[in-house]
C-alpha cells in the first residue's frame, strides 16, 4: 500500500509539472498568467518543449473545464458531437485518435491545478513575508453556508496589499464540507488549511479575521478583536427588503414577503432560460 502511494504521488507530480509547463507556454503567448498562477512558473526550464502532444491536448481540455465561464459538464468529453469538434480542430482523421480526458483523469488534472496554485501561493507569501520584515499582514476571512439539502461547508480565505499598496491580493484557500460549524471548530479549520496550503503558521501570517455578525466568536477563538464585515449587514438588509432572508420564531417565519420571492424566483428563471439558450 505504501509503495502504491509512492507510485500515485509520483504521478500526480507529473501531472502537476506537464500543467505548470502548459501554463508557462500560455504565458509565453498571450503575456498572461492562467487565473489560477500567481508568479512565474517554477518548472525546469525547456520541459515544455519535451511534452507529447497527448499531454498538450490533456491540459488544454482540463484548462477549459477548470476556468471556462460555462462551468461545463464533465459528461462534455463523451459527447460524439465534442470528439468531431477536437478532431476537426486536430487535424486527425478520426476521433479514437485525439486523447480526450475521463472523469478519473480529469480530477487528477484538476488537482494537479489545485497543487499548482498552492505552490505559487507558497511562492508569493514567502516574497511577501520578506517585503514586510517579519511582521503579520494578512487578513482572514471566512463565511459557512448550509444549502437545501442541509450539508453545512466553510469558506475559508486569506486577504492583503502589497508593501506597496498598490494591489489587493484575495485568496481562496478551500471551501471545505463540515459536519461541526462551532467557533471553535472553525477556528482549528482555519489554522489546520492555512499550513496546509501555504506552508506557514497562522500567527505568521495573520493579525485580524474579518467575519459575519453571527461568527465573531471564531475571532475571538483565534486571539483577534471581534471585527464584523460590513458587506454582511448591507447584503443581509437588501435581502430581507426581497424576501431573500427570512427569520423564524418557534419554527414560524415572522418577515415573509412571498410577492418580493415570486419577483426575484422570475428574475432567476429569466437569467436561466436566456443562459441556457444565448
Amino acid at each position: 500500500m505504501k509503495l502504491e502511494n509512492q507510485r500515485e504521488g509520483k504521478r500526480q507530480l507529473n501531472v502537476t509539472n506537464k500543467l505548470d509547463n502548459f501554463h508557462s507556454e500560455t504565458k509565453s503567448k498571450k503575456g498572461k498568467v492562467g487565473d489560477a498562477l500567481l508568479v512565474q512558473n517554477t518548472a525546469p526550464p525547456n520541459y515544455f518543449n519535451r511534452l507529447t502532444y497527448k499531454d498538450r491536448a490533456l491540459c488544454a481540455q482540463a484548462h477549459w473545464f477548470i476556468y471556462a465561464p460555462s462551468s461545463p459538464s464533465i459528461e462534455i468529453f463523451h459527447d460524439p458531437g465534442f470528439k468531431r469538434m477536437l478532431t476537426a480542430c486536430n487535424n486527425t482523421p478520426n476521433s479514437t485518435d485525439v486523447p480526450i480526458l475521463e472523469k478519473l483523469k480529469l480530477r487528477k488534472y484538476v488537482d494537479g491545478e489545485m497543487k499548482l496554485c498552492h505552490r505559487q501561493i507558497r511562492d508569493l507569501l514567502r516574497v511577501r513575508i520578506l517585503e514586510f520584515k517579519g511582521n503579520t499582514f494578512c487578513q482572514f476571512i471566512h463565511d459557512g453556508v448550509t444549502l437545501d439539502n442541509k450539508q453545512m461547508y466553510q469558506f475559508l480565505g486569506i486577504n492583503f496589499v502589497d508593501a506597496q499598496f498598490c494591489s489587493n491580493h484575495v485568496l481562496a484557500n478551500e471551501f471545505k464540507h463540515v459536519t461541526n460549524s462551532t467557533s471553535a471548530n472553525v477556528a482549528k479549520l482555519g489554522r489546520t488549511v492555512v499550513k496546509d496550503v501555504t506552508g506557514f503558521d497562522f500567527e505568521d501570517l495573520f493579525g485580524l479575521a474579518i467575519q459575519d455578525g453571527a461568527a465573531t466568536k471564531v475571532a475571538k477563538a483565534l486571539k483577534f478583536d471581534e471585527e464584523i464585515c460590513d458587506m454582511h449587514n448591507g447584503n443581509k438588509i437588501g435581502a430581507s427588503a426581497l424576501g431573500e432572508l427570512t427569520r423564524r420564531k418557534n419554527n414560524q417565519v415572522i418577515n415573509p414577503f412571498p410577492t418580493g420571492q415570486d419577483l426575484m424566483k422570475k428574475l432567476r428563471d429569466q437569467g436561466k432560460h436566456f443562459e441556457s439558450s444565448g
